[in-house]
């Protein structure tokens, strides 16, 4: 729930989706966002980013 919160919030991303059994998670953008801006809101949601 906390990553689907945080990616939530950005601006340009909607409809967050996240597996906890496979640990992705997908979303739409509307406008395009920096890989490093959802890095980072992954990562400070407390979560770690696997590329």
């Amino acid at each position: 729930m906390a990553v689907t919160k945080a990616l939530s919030a950005l601006d340009g991303i909607k409809d967050v989706r996240v597996d906890l059994k496979s640990g992705a998670a997908t979303y739409e953008e509307v406008t395009a966002v920096a890989p490093e801006i959802i890095a980072a809101a992954v990562k400070k949601a407390g979560y770690e980013v696997v590329e």
